[in-house]
């Protein structure tokens, strides 16, 4: 088969267009189908001084430092509630659910934990 310069511009373009949809659909798929996060990656198993600096508790009721802020309970603050939590999923192996903290560089946390930087989720 022969290509001329125009039938290989038309191709280019279409891959270009069809391209980027293809990638945003799977990963639109995949993160309908469930996130499963590694126990090797919870931000708990890491050595990371920002945790510590954070205060950060896997289980939010094991933390004193808990204040009332935006109007919201101690008691209501979790990480599964707060504004720098995302792409929530669960556990391997369990059925604890995680997601990623934008404040602790996107490592796993529990959604149950907390840490001081917590802000209610608009």
């Amino acid at each position: 088969m022969k290509l001329d310069r125009r039938s290989l511009l038309k191709c280019v373009g279409v891959a270009a267009i069809v391209g980027p949809v293809v990638s945003v659909l799977g990963r639109g798929i995949a993160y309908a189908a469930g996130v499963v996060y590694k126990k090797a990656a919870l931000a708990t198993e890491k050595k990371n001084p920002s945790l510590a600096a954070f205060k950060y508790v896997a289980q939010a009721t094991d933390s004193k430092d808990r204040t009332d802020k935006a109007g919201t309970p101690a008691a209501q603050q979790t990480c599964a509630n707060c504004n720098f939590y995302k792409n929530e999923g669960t556990l391997e192996g369990s059925k604890d659910k995680v997601g990623q903290c934008l404040m602790l560089q996107n490592q796993i946390v529990h959604g149950e934990g907390w840490c001081n930087i917590w802000v209610k989720k608009a």
